[in-house]
């Protein structure tokens, strides 16, 4: 709510002087979606959040909407919350990062490395290690849950609790080599993921979603544009499927596909 308020509120300065009072809503609520459709887009590709700073400083210098909306956005107080219930995350990372540290060495002690619980703790470690630019540190623990949780979700019995966490490493794993161009490295985790996701949560779900667009992403890194072309339009009819025509994150999508085809 706080996100379209402020992105309608660059539409009004930048479009409605423009414009006809009776078309004026529709057009302000049409460019926001496609403003907050392209954030979206980016959320998505980059799940681990790294390059995300280089990203937004690339959009600050190619669409001004964007350069305006990001300055209303760095005025804005941190713990603003118009949804009731706890706050946002306000990007305190390194403030985070000895709690994250001191939560995992709890888990470590109660329930060893071989642990769901333990798993968690290391993969919310890895999440705010990549927010930080810390590739290295994100990938020693995202690889050390992911080590830790596949004999685990292998056994006779099959947990999609356990199945969950090892796709959950993987795709952090995954997004995070290929965020340091080791594409060749991040394809088979992102793959596995890709499968375990799509069997468990469905092709529409939005984590699907995520590691889908990772995976394409990497293929296109890969130069193998063919496949990435047909994960895109998977993701395109998913998210059509899900959420319809009209829809935000259809928008992404086809963006996404755009992107890929040029």
């Amino acid at each position: 709510t706080v996100m379209h308020s402020l992105v309608r509120a660059v539409v009004v300065s930048a479009l409605a002087p423009a414009l006809d009072l009776t078309v004026r809503p529709a057009a302000e609520d049409r460019v926001a979606a496609v403003l907050l459709a392209s954030a979206a887009g980016w959320a998505k590709a980059y799940g681990s959040r790294e390059g995300g700073s280089s990203v937004l400083a690339a959009a600050r210098a190619s669409q001004p909407e964007f350069a305006e909306l990001l300055s209303l956005l760095s005025r804005m107080g941190p713990r603003q919350n118009t949804g009731g219930g706890a706050p946002p995350p306000i990007g305190r990372h390194p403030t985070a990062e000895p709690l994250l540290r001191q939560a995992l060495d709890l888990r470590m002690k109660t329930g060893g490395e071989a642990n769901i619980a333990t798993a968690a703790a290391r993969m919310a470690l890895a999440d705010c290690l990549a927010a930080q630019q810390d590739a290295a540190g994100a990938e020693q623990h995202y690889r050390a849950a992911h080590v830790a949780m596949v004999p685990l979700a292998a056994g006779a019995e099959k947990d999609a609790e356990k199945e969950m966490a090892v796709a959950a490493a993987a795709h952090g794993l995954g997004a995070t080599l290929a965020a340091q161009q080791r594409s060749a490295e991040a394809e088979p985790l992102l793959k596995d993921a890709l499968e375990t996701r799509r069997r468990l949560l469905g092709p529409e779900h939005k984590d699907t979603g995520a590691t889908l667009a990772a995976l394409a992403n990497c293929l296109g890194d890969l130069a193998r544009y063919g496949e990435a072309e047909a994960l895109f339009r998977a993701d395109l009819e998913a998210a059509t499927k899900a959420q319809g025509p009209m829809h935000p994150d259809t928008a992404t999508a086809m963006s996404a596909l755009a992107g890929c085809l040029q």
